[in-house]
């Protein structure tokens, strides 16, 4: 990216910022209105969005073409909007009563995590080529999303509170069910 940015690579970087979290915001009633059914449909987009990005990005880094910067910053901030709305919707029918501000701020402590993995990739960088990383999250990205369309074809059927009560007689804080 040097190469083209002639020196402006503070503005550049800043326009690549600008395109990700605006496709970020402008995505997020899109996938609101595609997990009104409980489906996880906007997860799976997200993942599906944050691979195809990955790959994007990483096909930029080896062409240097200025425009697959752009579009991979485009797609990876679609991909970043549906994650968070639909990781705050999955928190919502999650929580049991009186738990959602205490899981919803976890949840955001967590995800904004993820702003420590351009660090993590600089810090590997030494021994893993960028394109290499970006092909290796967007193999994760796709594994996750394998286990989400799976998972979710098999919990959404159950409302949120049998999910908990199963889970917690699996994990034996209450007692299993007589047959």
């Amino acid at each position: 990216m040097a190469g083209w940015s002639r020196g402006l690579a503070t503005g550049v970087s800043g326009l690549h910022c600008l395109i990700a979290l605006g496709c970020g915001i402008l995505v997020q009633p899109l996938g609101r209105r595609l997990g009104a059914g409980g489906a996880p449909v906007p997860m799976a987009a997200g993942l599906g969005a944050g691979a195809l990005g990955l790959l994007v990005g990483g096909f930029a880094v080896v062409s240097g073409a200025p425009a697959g910067f752009l579009l991979a910053a485009a797609v990876l901030g679609c991909g970043y909007g549906l994650l968070m709305v639909s990781g705050l919707s999955e928190v919502q029918r999650l929580a049991g009563p009186g738990e959602l501000a205490r899981l919803t701020a976890i949840y955001y402590c967590l995800a904004y995590l993820g702003f420590l993995v351009p660090a993590g990739l600089a810090a590997l960088s030494r021994w893993f080529s960028y394109p290499l990383m970006f092909a290796g999250g967007s193999a994760l990205a796709l594994a996750t999303l394998v286990v989400v369309v799976i998972g979710g074809r098999l919990t959404r059927r159950e409302p949120a509170t049998a999910i908990r009560a199963g889970l917690a007689e699996r994990v034996g804080l209450i007692p299993e069910a007589a047959d």
